[in-house]
């Protein structure tokens, strides 16, 4: 299970301050694998980079990836992180990291179709 708007922060950051800055030849790519009992969720985009970005920018950002840790806090305390790194001069990753967790079979199966019911007859 993942939590509720964890991810979104992270491809809007790959695409704002990523991928809309170029003309070409964009990537966002987004991965998940299990690593021991956790989940990694990985969200890599081309772009300018973390260190060429503006710095008038970089002051207004920064309240998404803020919701990102406080959720990961909230759900898994001290279990959870987020890094983010560059990987190139043009390719940065924000990754991820949680405990694995399954929703209860119940949660999984589709609900069972009912008889249908009349609801109008002449």
């Amino acid at each position: 299970m993942v939590p509720a708007m964890l991810l979104q922060p992270l491809v809007e950051n790959a695409y704002v301050h990523g991928l809309s800055k170029l003309n070409e030849y964009g990537l966002i790519e987004i991965t998940a694998k299990s690593v021991n009992d956790n989940l990694s969720i990985a969200v890599r985009n081309r772009g300018i980079g973390l260190h060429q970005s503006d710095p008038c920018e970089e002051r207004r950002s920064g309240i998404g990836l803020s919701n990102v840790r406080s959720r990961l806090r909230l759900h898994y305390g001290d279990q959870g992180r987020l890094e983010i790194r560059e990987l190139a001069s043009d390719l940065v990753e924000a990754v991820v990291v949680f405990p694995i967790s399954f929703a209860a079979s119940s949660e999984c199966t589709a609900p069972q179709q009912a008889e249908p019911k009349v609801l109008y007859q002449t």
